[in-house]
């Protein structure tokens, strides 16, 4: 999946730019946050993981 980040008002600049991995089985929720000097163009991406295979296997150890 290609990801750019840029300013609201100058949609030219771009601040990061990469092709990340698609698994769908794996579930990603990225919010990117600007950080403390707004003026710097730091980006600080967060995480938060989501694995359908944990599901799964949760499941299946509930129901023998």
């Amino acid at each position: 999946m290609a990801v750019q980040v840029v300013a609201e008002d100058n949609l030219k600049d771009i601040f990061y730019s990469a092709v990340w991995e698609h698994n769908p089985e794996i579930r990603d929720l990225v919010p990117g946050l600007i950080g403390a000097g707004v003026r710097t163009d730091v980006v600080d991406f967060n995480t938060i993981l989501g694995d359908r295979r944990i599901v799964a296997l949760e499941s299946a150890s509930k129901n023998p």
